[in-house]
């Protein structure tokens, strides 16, 4: 068995990491030592909840986690990737040069860039939705991840 330390934020008790060296623990930080097999994989295990009712788990045995920070990636992967960086410049540049033209006469692949834009948005949202309603999965939102991280830096 080896020792794991899992470090914790001493205000606010949230989680920060884990070490294998107690030489890192300072009076700074809560700690706590759980032991693990020598050949477990140190990319599997994860603290869940905070120092007083938390818990170590296997990430293989836990819920997956989905943020919505991975889910707006994916937003743009999916625009970058059906349109590069230049084409969607020359389509913008190029629509700027039209803006006081009504409507029916913006360029067909600006209109196409702004229905696939749209439907993407749309499709990120039901994502959201569905992953933050899902059992299966731990959905986190930005605003939630952005507290979770002032939390565990706040002195």
């Amino acid at each position: 068995m080896m020792d794991i330390y899992f470090l914790f934020n001493r205000e606010t008790q949230e989680n920060i990491g884990f070490s294998m060296d107690p030489k890192l623990i300072t009076g700074d930080i809560l700690w706590r030592k759980v032991k693990v097999p020598q050949t477990e994989n140190l990319m599997n295990i994860k603290w869940e909840g905070n120092y007083s009712t938390g818990k170590h788990v296997k990430i293989s045995d836990s819920n997956a986690t989905v943020t919505e920070y991975d889910l707006l990636n994916k937003f743009y992967d999916r625009l970058f990737r059906k349109h590069g960086v230049e084409d969607l410049m020359r389509i913008i540049l190029n629509q700027f040069i039209f803006m006081d033209i009504p409507q029916e006469k913006q360029t067909t692949e600006f209109k196409n860039l702004l229905t696939f834009f749209g439907k993407n948005k749309d499709k990120l949202q039901a994502e959201i939705e569905y992953f933050d309603k899902s059992d299966e999965h731990d959905y986190e939102s930005k605003d939630q991840i952005s507290d979770k991280i002032g939390r565990q830096f706040k002195s």
